[in-house]
């Protein structure tokens, strides 16, 4: 046993070190995609104070649609304040370091996750379809903020679970103070506001401790969330600032409307569609019935992809599949434990199959062509041939 336990923790070493030099070859390649240089911008005005938190005055937002034109920038500044010691210490190209260490957390973290819910095995298997997953790739080679936010996410549900085993508020504490922080990357951390009401008032302990235990997690949340909100409302006039997409941002921003005429329920079929292995992980959700740890997991995942998509269907707002990075870990594992279960040749050769399109889709889309949002491998079946097409030579160039 302690022989196996040792391969296993070699086997999550390799796979971190691999995962750091796929996500880190990215500090060799330009990062000039519109919302890296937003943020670039970003950190280099709050440097000079959290009054500067806005592009006012740059030359970059001469070239931006009226939405960025504000006060404060809409998103809260944890990820922007979070980047300033790298920029401090080491100058903006090396910024990316940020989403490079997030990236390698949330794998770590995914394996703390399904191990504390079902097993180390669970753990290695969603670890290896993570590593190879295109939308975490891409997501972790470009200065964006959903790894970050997924791994604070993720930080504060094994906080959540350990909580629930060893019955020590201090966790707990961890746990509200990692979510409060989520919340401060990006506001639709609230999505999993339900499945932390679940987690804690379907623990095995009394009505009124379990009330106690939940009216102190969403204390300490608030807490650390109001005084951004409040300086937020000084500056800005209005609690928080929703971006509207205007004809004059489809205009300045091609992608923007190109993206703006998806259709709302692409976000529920999205991530098996560029990485088809998490379609184990939408059968195992509809394996019935569901232990809590399937419940669990289900309602990660579920709580993302379906907050995007009432998002998407009620407004006129914008879902790119990088928003959904933090249903991520819940898939994999899900997936993991489908192909645990079902284990058998053909499962194994389509796990194989399923693994090669979802590595070759994320090489296409960070080191080739480098698109502002993820291409499934249809696209470049089409963009990419010729086999002489200039955008191979970059994958070169890149390593």
């Amino acid at each position: 046993m302690s022989r196996i336990k040792k391969y296993r923790g070699m086997a999550l070493v390799a796979i971190l070190i691999l995962a750091a030099f796929l996500y880190g070859s990215s500090l060799f390649l330009p990062h000039l995609e519109n919302d890296e240089v937003i943020y670039q911008t970003l950190v280099s005005r709050t440097s000079q104070g959290l009054d500067h938190y806005n592009l006012d005055g740059t030359i970059y937002s001469q070239k931006l649609p009226e939405i960025y034109d504000s006060r404060l920038f809409y998103h809260p500044p944890f990820f922007i304040i979070s980047l300033l010691p790298i920029w401090h210490i080491l100058g903006n190209g090396f910024l990316i370091l940020l989403p490079i260490f997030s990236g390698v957390a949330v794998i770590f973290l995914t394996y703390c996750l399904a191990v504390r819910l079902l097993s180390p095995l669970h753990g290695l298997l969603s670890c290896v379809f993570l590593l190879f997953c295109p939308l975490l790739t891409f997501a972790s080679t470009r200065l964006l903020m959903e790894t970050y936010l997924t791994a604070w996410l993720l930080l504060m549900l094994v906080f959540l679970l350990q909580y629930e085993e060893k019955w020590r508020w201090r966790y707990l504490l961890l746990s509200a103070l990692c979510f409060a922080l989520a919340s401060l990357i990006k506001i639709s951390a609230a999505f999993l506001i339900p499945l932390v009401v679940f987690i804690i008032m379907t623990q095995r302990d009394t009505l009124l401790a379990r009330s106690v235990a939940l009216a102190f997690f969403f204390f300490i949340v608030t807490a650390l969330n109001v005084p951004w909100y409040l300086y937020f409302k000084m500056h800005q006039g209005s609690w928080l600032f929703v971006p509207n997409i205007t004809e004059q941002t489809k205009e300045l921003l091609p992608f923007i409307r190109e993206v703006c005429k998806r259709p709302a329920w692409l976000c529920l079929i999205f991530l098996p569609w560029i990485y088809p292995i998490y379609l184990f992980g939408y059968l195992r959700s509809l394996m019935l019935p569901l232990d809590r740890s399937g419940i669990i997991l289900t309602g990660c995942a579920g709580s993302v992809l379906l907050g995007y998509f009432l998002l998407a269907q009620s407004s006129n707002l914008t879902v790119q599949a990088r928003y959904l990075v933090p249903a991520l870990p819940a898939m994999a594992i899900l997936s993991a434990d489908f192909v645990i279960q079902k284990r058998g040749r053909w499962v194994a050769l389509l796990c194989l199959l399923f693994v090669g399109i979802g590595f070759g889709t994320g090489l296409l889309n960070s080191f080739v062509s480098r698109p502002a949002d993820v291409h499934d491998i249809f696209w470049y079946v089409k963009y990419l041939y010729p086999l002489n097409h200039p955008a191979w030579a970059n994958l070169v160039a890149s390593f």
